[in-house]
């Protein structure tokens, strides 16, 4: 049985298809307006290259006009909001990305399931960036003195 949700674009009959189709994605993010100089956190939730969908807590309070400023993506979009609804917004894009100067880098090492050997390099590299050798032990034998709070 399908069932339409009233409101949803995607659903509602006499609705024109996008001429772009948006990729779910979740990102953290921030709108932005007044110079720069005003500003609140959200999230994006579909994303294309003309438009997005954003989550946040009161969409009442974005001026009609603003950036959006992905930090992961290192870029600030200006946006103009399309429609309105209780905690998201649509908006279309109205300029070219700039690089934005808040960027955080995000960083995976892929391992392979069938890699023995991946943890104990990836041990070896992480011993090796605090300067520690590998053939130190990882463990310290005790000394004979009594550590705080312990009894002879």
């Amino acid at each position: 049985m399908n069932e339409t949700k009233a409101g949803d674009p995607a659903t509602e009959p006499n609705k024109p298809e996008r001429a772009v189709r948006r990729n779910r994605v979740l990102k953290e993010a921030f709108a932005s307006w007044n110079g720069l100089f005003s500003s609140i956190s959200c999230q994006v939730r579909d994303m294309s290259e003309t438009g997005a969908r954003v989550r946040l807590a009161d969409s009442t309070i974005l001026p009609d006009q603003f950036f959006l400023l992905i930090p992961i993506d290192g870029k600030e979009w200006p946006c103009e909001i399309r429609w309105r609804k209780p905690g998201e917004v649509g908006v279309s894009f109205i300029g070219m990305p700039r690089i934005s100067s808040l960027h955080r880098s995000q960083v995976l090492n892929a391992y392979r399931a069938d890699d023995t050997d991946a943890f104990a390099r990836l041990a070896a590299e992480r011993l090796a960036k605090q300067g520690n050798s590998t053939s130190e032990p990882m463990l310290k034998p005790r000394s004979a003195q009594p550590s705080f709070g312990h009894r002879r």
